[in-house]
């Protein structure tokens, strides 16, 4: 899939552009109210992609990832109802029952599901590169690696993306440059 921006694009800040592959097949499936104000060229891989924003200038201003298998919502994949980003960015979910199964050209009708933060519970730095922090798990509970270097709360930083839960112990591996001075670890989790 490919698209690009004309130079005079601009959004309102919470504003929306809405970009399909057929206005005639968007409207079919949507009906008339909303139609797509962009085509874009190619197709999105039903198994799941990366998609990526990236300036005409400048490195990527954000980055989805999204999957047609658990932990996503198989609900999505074919179902009827959209895959959606959760206002945080944190993950992906359906419309609740009883909203709208899909949302184009406006907001996303999935909550923010506030994730719990929790301290690692073991760290162990098995080089003078790598250190692995790890917790007990629960199945079907999300699991995202944060760092910060002073834990003010808006210095977290998620290290990659969230895990399901094995009911296991998890345990992921942060890297260690020689100028990092201090790092403080912790753990998001969401319930199911």
């Amino acid at each position: 899939m490919g698209f690009t921006f004309e130079n005079t694009t601009q959004l309102p800040p919470g504003g929306y552009l809405l970009v399909a592959r057929s206005r005639d097949i968007f409207r079919e499936t949507y009906g008339a109210s909303v139609l797509p104000e962009r085509i874009y060229e190619g197709s999105l891989d039903n198994g799941g992609e990366t998609l990526t924003l990236i300036p005409a200038v400048g490195s990527a201003v954000d980055s989805v990832i999204y999957d047609d298998a658990a932990p996503w919502p198989l609900a999505a994949d074919g179902g009827g109802v959209s895959l959606q980003r959760t206002a945080n960015g944190s993950s992906w979910s359906i419309s609740p029952e009883g909203l709208a199964p899909f949302t184009p050209g406006a907001m996303n009708n999935v909550p923010d599901e506030p994730m719990m933060p929790v301290l690692a519970t073991e760290i162990e730095r098995t080089s003078a590169e790598n250190v692995w922090i790890s917790i007990p798990s629960q199945p079907e509970f999300l699991y995202q690696l944060q760092m910060s270097p002073t834990l003010s709360p808006e210095t977290w930083l998620p290290l990659g993306d969230p895990v399901m839960g094995t009911g296991e112990r998890l345990r992921l591996r942060d890297t260690i440059q020689s100028n990092d001075a201090k790092k403080h670890y912790r753990f998001q989790i969401r319930t199911p």
